[in-house]
């Protein structure tokens, strides 16, 4: 039986895991003044401000973002999730060296911890250290490819997408397709979000780098298919929007990412730092009407 203290936790944990997909879906306004009520009522906690930090990220106050991400450093200083916060919002702001001193503080304290390992991937692709994001990606994918078991997880599935990405940045499509075929299952079975819709999409680049245009449209239907649900489970805003240009961009449809990308800016997207250095966007980010809107 739960005592007053966990029932309240639980309310707490449930009120901001709802708020959360609120911010995700789109509805930042919303999800705002609900984790504003809640760290007004519970101050002090870390999940408070981890995920004010997501729903003001989300909603393109990166500013703000940072703050509450160094409130989650201040609040828990050794914690690689309230550490990863810090970097990455000082790497949407393009303060890359204080987003190295906190990664390098997050592998002092946790060289092996997941959190801090995909950190240091999001650090390399964001800072264009290729090399090294290969490199870490390859390690992880290391005893998971090829081996029973692992085909069509989300583990996997995962690893493979980081790992693709590296190969794509590197100019080497050819093996991010090779990569990607041996771990992506049945696009059917998969979860409708934008993660999983990305690594689609790297697929579909993947492929029409490598002249493979009938397999890309194939797999660009099947992502199509995923961004439906998407849209019938609520999903707006501009994570569905940067979601359709990264899509639209593999594809090769210029002007369908163009639009997609504008409708995302004026709902909040403005991590530019990821859009150039996106491989799927590799097409785009020299365009004059890309420049325009990024400046």
């Amino acid at each position: 039986m739960r005592t007053g203290k966990n029932q309240n936790q639980a309310h707490i944990a449930d009120t901001i895991s709802i708020t959360l997909l609120h911010a995700y879906q789109g509805r930042f306004k919303t999800a705002q003044a609900q984790l504003v009520a809640v760290n007004k009522q519970n101050t002090g906690r870390l999940t408070g401000s981890l995920s004010a930090y997501q729903a003001w990220t989300l909603a393109g106050d990166n500013e703000m973002a940072l703050q509450y991400a160094q409130n989650a450093v201040e609040l828990a200083p050794q914690s690689p999730v309230a550490l990863a916060a810090v970097v990455r919002g000082n790497l949407r702001l393009n303060n890359a060296d204080q987003a190295r001193v906190a990664l390098d503080q997050m592998l002092k304290l946790a060289p092996n911890n997941e959190t801090a390992i995909i950190t240091s991937m999001w650090f390399y692709l964001l800072t264009g250290d290729l090399e090294a994001l290969d490199s870490l990606s390859a390690d992880r994918l290391e005893g998971y490819v090829d081996k029973p078991g692992w085909a069509g997880t989300e583990l996997l599935f995962e690893r493979l997408s980081w790992a693709a990405t590296a190969k794509l940045a590197l100019g080497e499509a050819g093996l991010a397709r090779e990569l990607l075929e041996k771990g992506v299952p049945e696009p059917a079975g998969l979860d409708p979000r934008p993660a999983v819709v990305r690594t689609l999409a790297l697929l579909v680049r993947a492929r029409n780098l490598t002249g493979d245009t009938t397999g890309a449209e194939t797999m660009a239907e099947s992502a199509e298919q995923l961004v439906q649900l998407m849209r019938d489970q609520g999903w707006q805003g501009s994570q569905l929007d940067y979601t359709l240009a990264s899509l639209a961009a593999a594809q090769g449809l210029t002007e369908q990412a163009l639009a997609h990308l504008r409708d995302g800016i004026e709902a909040g997207w403005d991590d530019f730092g990821m859009t150039n250095h996106d491989p799927l966007m590799a097409d785009i980010i020299h365009l004059p009407e890309y420049l325009e809107l990024s400046d």
